[in-house]
Formats: structure tokens, C-alpha cells, sequence
């Protein structure tokens, strides 16, 4: 028996997805403005399904199922507001989105066979934001099909990427912390991350820095492989953001998503952008302050000369990719 879900409602879907501090919550608030846009969602469960079907733990034909309920549940919910977060301190919420008025409107909307109706005619966007999962996001691809319309691949600089995995203590608080939410798994009577699996000994026995800089190496370089293997198709959905040059010109990223997701900004966007400080200027010199700091935290922590030439190696690469003659 395969579990399926041969129906859809949410034809149009978009995921963003990004290491932690790559400025996915950056991004998100303007994609949700854009027409037919609606409020990004935090929704793990799309994480655990691929997680749990990449380790063998679930049924691939399951894990795609449960793939294309949970988005087609997630429209719905959007549509007549149900579970919307209205948390005015929080990036998710309707308030900081500055769709707090839409969505309140909405909470006194009829459910039933009217609201699937209007999803049909209007093509609302459902953005969905995932974190660090795109390497084993091939049953995502699967799953959605012609649904998806466009993966946001959100990079930033590894100096701040390192860092802020290094200075949220990331290492210490999965399988520990009760508000942490990661997968985890057993093996010989010890608890790892779902990501330690295959280089849990190097894990184990790297301090927190080198532990860090090794996390953020492994995701990016899986990242850069699983990109290469996907189909022509598939990988013409990837949209590439990174943080500076979206940050100073949004302008043609805006113009790419635009193009995949067949929408266009609004007036809405323009107060979006203003909301999240974009287009900004960086202070001069900011990159070379950042690496002052690395490396003074590096000597502080007795970064080893491997760890020093890893860091140079993630710096150089993406400097040349994203930052060249700036």
C-alpha cells in the first residue's frame, strides 16, 4: 500500500530556505508582498518529513503525501486565517508583516467549498520557510512538482553564518534544549543532530568554533553538489539570494522571483521594503570589521590552522561568487 494525496489546492508554492542568520526573514516579508502574495509561514513540519524520509524513517511515497497535504492544508488555514500568528513581537506575524488588517478580515470569513473556490480563482502564493534542509530537499522537488514554483536559496557571508550558530550555542542546546525543535537521533547510547550523521566522531571531538565553522562548511558545500544534481527544470526554480547584494538592490532578485513565481511587486511592496530597511547602505569597511572580530574570537578560542583554512576557503569562495568589486 502507498499512501497518497492525489488532490491539490495549493497550486502555487515557493520555499525559502537558508542556513540560520542568512537573512531568510529578511527576504520572506518581501515575497509576501508581492500580488497574490500571502503571509510566509514557519512550518516545521516539511523539515521533519524530509528529515525523517531522508534517514529511511518514513516511506518516501508517505513523506511526499503528507508533503502535499500539509501545503494544501497550509492555503486553506491562510484563507479564512485559522492558526495565524498575530504575535506582534514576532517576524512571522501578520502585524510585522504588515498584513494584520487582511488577515483579521478574515477570521470572520465562512470556511467550506467557498473558500477552495477562491483559492482556484485567485493563485494565492503559499511561501513556505524551512531552514538549512535544501540539500535533502529532493523529495520536496518530487512531491510538489509544477506546484513549486521557485526555491529561495538564501546565502549570506560564512563569518556571519559561523557566528551566529557558534553564538546561539546551537551545538549544546538540540537534543537538550525543550524549546529547541530539531530532529535528533540514538546511536551507541548517544544523542546527535539529525545533520552529525556520518561525521558524528569529527562532531564529537571539535570545539564549539571548529564544530560550527565544520556545520556550516558541510551545508554549504552539500548545498553547492545537490544544486549540480538536479534536473535542468528543477534547478531553474533554485533562486539564488544573498544577503549583502539583496540587501543594497533588491531590485533584480525581485525581478527573477517575479518571473518564477508570475507575479509582480504591489504598492505594498515599496512599504515592505522600507519596513526591513531595504535598499540600505553597508558602512564602510563593515567586512573588514567582521573579520577583525572572527579572528579575534579565533585566537581567543585556539582556532586550529585546519579551522583557519576552512574559514579562509568558505570567505574567498563567496566573496568571489557574491561580493567581487565591492
Amino acid at each position: 500500500m502507498d499512501v497518497v494525496r492525489p488532490q491539490s489546492l495549493a497550486e502555487n508554492v515557493a520555499f525559502i530556505d537558508g542556513f540560520s542568520g542568512c537573512g531568510k526573514s529578511l527576504v520572506a516579508p518581501v515575497l509576501s508582498s508581492l500580488d497574490r502574495g500571502e503571509l510566509w509561514l514557519l512550518d516545521h513540519k516539511f523539515e521533519y518529513f524530509l528529515t525523517l524520509a531522508h534517514f529511511g524513517e518514513m516511506k518516501k511515497s508517505a513523506a511526499k503525501a503528507m508533503i502535499r497535504l500539509q501545503a494544501d492544508t497550509d492555503i486553506y488555514n491562510l484563507m479564512i486565517a485559522r492558526n495565524t500568528n498575530f504575535r506582534v513581537s514576532d517576524d512571522s506575524s501578520a502585524a510585522a508583516n504588515l498584513l494584520e488588517e487582511r488577515y483579521r478580515r478574515r477570521l470572520s470569513r465562512p470556511d467550506g467549498d467557498a473558500v477552495t473556490a477562491l483559492v482556484l480563482e485567485k493563485r494565492p502564493i503559499l511561501y513556505v520557510m524551512t531552514h538549512f534542509i535544501f540539500d535533502i530537499s529532493g523529495l520536496l522537488f518530487e512531491a510538489m512538482g509544477a506546484r513549486m514554483k521557485a526555491f529561495v536559496l538564501c546565502v549570506r557571508h560564512p563569518l556571519w553564518l559561523i557566528d551566529a550558530w557558534y553564538q546561539g550555542r546551537w551545538d549544546e542546546r538540540i537534543g537538550r534544549d525543550g524549546r529547541e525543535f530539531q530532529l535528533c537521533y540514538e546511536r551507541d547510547g548517544s544523542v546527535w543532530p539529525w545533520f552529525a550523521f556520518g561525521w558524528e566522531e569529527e562532531y564529537s571531538r571539535l570545539s564549539p568554533l571548529e564544530r560550527s565553522i565544520r556545520t556550516v562548511a558541510r551545508y554549504i558545500d552539500r548545498s553547492r553538489s545537490f544544486r549540480e544534481e538536479l534536473s535542468p527544470s528543477d534547478r531553474d526554480k533554485v533562486v539564488i539570494v544573498p544577503f549583502e547584494p539583496f540587501a543594497e538592490d533588491p531590485g533584480p532578485y525581485l525581478e527573477r522571483l517575479s518571473a518564477c513565481l508570475e507575479t509582480a511587486p504591489t504598492e505594498e511592496t515599496a512599504r515592505v521594503l522600507e519596513h526591513v530597511n531595504v535598499p540600505r547602505v553597508h558602512e564602510p569597511g563593515y567586512l573588514e570589521a567582521k573579520k577583525e572580530s572572527f579572528e579575534a574570537l579565533a585566537k581567543e578560542q585556539g582556532l586550529s590552522p585546519e579551522g583557519w583554512l576552512l574559514v579562509q576557503t568558505l570567505c574567498e569562495d563567496y566573496e568571489n561568487a557574491y561580493l567581487e568589486g565591492r
